[in-house]
């Protein structure tokens, strides 16, 4: 696969949503070895109920932690700098530490309009799902998809009165889109006009050469570019990188410190997860695609032609294109049996030019957002009024019922 290392190709998606991604997909799963390779265990309740921010049951986790200067914008540190939070992935790069910042801020402004803490994880936990459903969802997903699962509901991932378990396809392999918004480098900030993926990395405690103890000021994340509000007319909004086959340069050669503990030292991305998908023994794509149009068929839903062998071919290098013909006595040629991760990404590429995921990908990300947002307690999908769920009038939303990212961030007070 190839890796870019000239400008980056953007699209119209705000690069604070590549993040909020990545902090969602935390959230959902957390796989552990279990008895086989292809039989990991998730140590995460599969359920969109911010375990990763409330699940450490120590109030020191739902603190913020201080910056250089003082201020409440970095997530809570030990004095040698190592992350008090739930989930410790949160902090392998900047953006992503920044967003689990974003929601610590929410919950605490949260709990200062109500008296009672376990109503302010409620609202916290509900507003949450409708940052991630009706605003994240909406800017990833295939619209036609989008539109047939928020008003029918799914017709692929059924849980039939059993709790409900992360799909492997999505795990291992659709949900890992994100890696191809990453850009080379961001408009951090007035400060730092250019800043390079690795400074994601340096201001950490994980993934950092020299691990920090606390993050410097002037790296926190000015969330009016990162999502594109509140702006001057001479200031820009950060977009994330396409979806598609062609990667940001660092994730070639990951640095030692940013990979996950206790994993085989493989450092370019694309072997890491393309393994990861072996492993797993993940179906091939065009075999998911038929198991899930026989799903929609039997449900009368929208269908969708695979990618033809030529889409697949088409703007590859000539490496690439060597390898999904090649045949070997084992098995299909990759062109016939293509790896699930690459698939997304080409069908993102070639059905929405790179600026959502294809209705294959987003099928399957989108029905597990929806079975995620279902199977939490509580769960705005699940209202005992008819009416359904609303927004708290408290919390400030811009476009009641719906709350979205930027909601967040302004009650945050992280958009001044």
């Amino acid at each position: 696969m190839a890796f870019n290392d000239c400008a980056d190709s953007v699209g119209e998606v705000p690069a604070g949503y590549t993040y909020l991604g990545q902090f969602i997909f935390h959230d959902l799963s957390w796989m552990a070895p279990g008895p086989t390779p292809c039989e990991p265990i998730n140590q995460r309740s599969a359920a969109l109920d911010l375990e990763s921010l409330f699940a450490s049951g120590s109030p020191a986790s739902l603190a913020c932690g201080a910056t250089t200067d003082g201020q409440p914008c970095d997530i809570p540190r030990t004095a040698v700098g190592v992350p008090l939070i739930a989930d410790t992935r949160n902090d392998s790069n900047l953006a992503l530490a920044q967003t689990h910042v974003a929601l610590l801020r929410f919950f605490d402004a949260v709990s200062r309009v109500t008296d009672a803490q376990p109503e302010a994880k409620r609202l916290t936990q509900l507003h949450f799902q409708s940052v991630v459903l009706h605003d994240y969802a909406s800017r990833v997903i295939d619209d036609e998809v989008y539109r047939d699962v928020m008003e029918h509901g799914r017709a692929v991932i059924h849980t039939d009165g059993e709790d409900f378990l992360v799909p492997l396809e999505f795990a291992g392999a659709c949900a890992r889109f994100g890696h191809a918004m990453v850009r080379n480098s961001y408009s951090w900030s007035a400060l730092h006009p250019g800043a390079h993926l690795h400074a994601f990395w340096d201001n950490t405690y994980n993934s950092a050469v020299q691990p920090i103890t606390r993050l410097t000021s002037h790296w926190t994340a000015d969330w009016r570019r990162l999502l594109g509000i509140e702006l001057g007319s001479a200031e820009p909004t950060i977009f994330a990188a396409r979806i598609g086959t062609t990667l940001a340069f660092p994730l070639k050669n990951i640095r030692p410190q940013a990979l996950p503990p206790g994993t085989r030292a493989v450092s370019n991305l694309a072997v890491r997860t393309l393994q990861s998908g072996h492993s797993l023994e993940l179906s091939g794509a065009q075999h998911v695609h038929v198991q899930v149009i026989d799903r929609l068929r039997r449900c009368g839903r929208p269908e969708f032609d695979p990618l033809s062998e030529q889409e697949l071919l088409d703007g590859e290098s000539a490496e690439v294109r060597q390898v999904l013909r090649e045949r070997s006595p084992a098995g299909p040629a990759p062109i016939e049996c293509t790896p699930l991760w690459f698939y997304v990404l080409k069908e993102a590429q070639v059905r929405n030019q790179g600026s959502k995921l294809g209705p294959l990908g987003s099928r399957i990300v989108m029905e597990t957002l929806h079975a995620a947002v279902e199977a939490a307690e509580p769960s705005i999908l699940r209202s005992s009024d008819r009416s359904g769920w609303s927004t708290d009038p408290r919390l400030r939303p811009s476009s009641p019922p719906r709350y979205s990212f930027a909601d967040l961030v302004r009650f945050s007070g992280l958009a001044d």
